[in-house]
């Protein structure tokens, strides 16, 4: 039994139903990359405030990472420096990515994700 009622305020109602869930966890186990693509999930004025937060407020960290047929690829991670990455060829790149790592301080200070 899903108990919804934390997520009213966030999500529109239409997320928020027992077959709808059962869908949504059907199609997630049926994706070899279990991954789900959602429309409209947030409400508007949740987006928009998590927008804000996500675009001015947070603090990320690029990593970057090796192909795993890469020669230079020694490990599991393969998360290399941006040295390296600059270093290898580019068929060696397997991406690079803006990790969140969290707010800033003064979005801390101030209670920067308010809904």
């Amino acid at each position: 039994m899903n108990d919804f009622k934390a997520l009213m305020d966030w999500t529109h109602p239409r997320h928020l139903v027992a077959s709808q869930a059962e869908t949504y966890r059907a199609d997630f186990s049926g994706n070899p990359v279990r991954m789900l693509h959602l429309t409209d999930f947030l409400k508007e004025d949740v987006a928009a405030s998590l927008g804000r937060f996500l675009g001015r407020e947070a603090n990320y960290r690029t990593v970057y990472r090796l192909h795993p047929t890469s020669r230079y690829w020694l490990n599991s991670s393969a998360r290399v420096s941006k040295d390296i990455w600059r270093m290898v060829d580019e068929d060696d790149r397997f991406y690079s990515l803006q990790l969140l790592i969290g707010p800033d301080a003064r979005s801390r200070l101030r209670g920067c994700l308010k809904i």
